[in-house]
């Protein structure tokens, strides 16, 4: 299982990781919110109409669904933790989180975590963003993790991950530069 070590071994001191993270289970959103109060961690909630569908034959009738996302920043590892071992929508649909670390808010970080939807695959990352972050890390499929910097270096990103899957006995998968430009578009 994923923790933040590799979120937090890539935080320079002083700064911080502002995310955004959501589902529309949600019971898994008041989960979080919960866990998050418990650890008297402050946060922002926003709850939005995701779609409306109609279900049912004999009565049909429109449902709507939400979806509710969590807009925080924190320098904790333990608070990491809990958002990434605390969703099952990343774990069993591959939904991304993304997690900015940075000296303080990039410009537009606030409206592209607005418009970020974890269930799509790409990404339209600002480049704003990226030039005024020290890194960007979002979850993917089958527990992993993709960082996208222009300030940390190749072997300082392979050491950590090596450590890491070293300390859990997995694999380490390490794939080329192209599939971020791939999945991300800036």
């Amino acid at each position: 299982m994923i923790d933040a070590r590799f979120i937090t071994s890539n935080i320079p001191s002083g700064y911080m990781t502002y995310f955004a993270t959501g589902s529309d289970f949600l019971g898994e959103h008041e989960n979080m919110k919960e866990t998050l109060s418990s650890m008297q961690f402050p946060f922002e909630e926003e709850l939005e109409t995701w779609r409306e569908r109609r279900i049912g034959v004999l009565r049909p009738h429109k449902v709507v669904e939400k979806v509710g996302r969590i807009f925080a920043s924190t320098n904790r590892r333990d608070v990491i933790d809990s958002i990434l071992n605390g969703y099952s929508s990343w774990h069993s649909f591959s939904w991304r989180f993304p997690f900015v670390v940075a000296e303080s808010e990039p410009p537009s970080l606030r409206s592209f975590l607005r418009s970020f939807s974890p269930w799509k695959g790409q990404i339209n990352l600002p480049l704003s963003i990226i030039e005024n972050s020290y890194c960007i890390v979002v979850t993917a499929f089958e527990h992993g993790l993709e960082l996208l910097s222009d300030k940390i270096s190749y072997s300082k990103v392979l050491e950590v991950a090596t450590k890491l899957a070293a300390q859990y006995s997995m694999d380490l998968l390490v794939e080329n530069l192209d599939r971020v430009y791939h999945n991300f578009e800036c």
